[in-house]
């Protein structure tokens, strides 16, 4: 693998890692200002990355690859903003 590789494979699992949190948010608020621009812009250069890494990808067999880089961040990124969220103390009981 070269860096190349790497570091697309990394902007890969970083992309799937803030769309999770950026799917999330949806619930958070009513509107999330400019949150459907970001979100086609990241799967446009996810889905760049995604094509690029399955002609050489990290690891083998290739759904494990998609799992690993897409996937789990993915759910690392939705789950952690759920949460954070948990964690803070809500507004109308204070």
């Amino acid at each position: 693998m070269t860096f190349g590789m790497f570091l697309v494979a990394f902007g890969v699992a970083g992309i799937s890692m803030i769309l999770g949190v950026i799917v999330r948010s949806f619930w958070i608020s009513n509107r999330v200002n400019g949150a459907g621009f970001w979100l086609l812009a990241l799967l446009f250069m996810g889905g760049i990355g995604a094509v690029t890494t399955a002609y050489n990808p990290v690891i083998e067999p290739l759904w494990l690859h998609y799992v690993l880089i897409v996937v789990a961040p993915f759910l690392v990124g939705f789950v952690g903003l759920s949460v954070l969220i948990g964690r803070r103390p809500a507004v109308d009981e204070q």
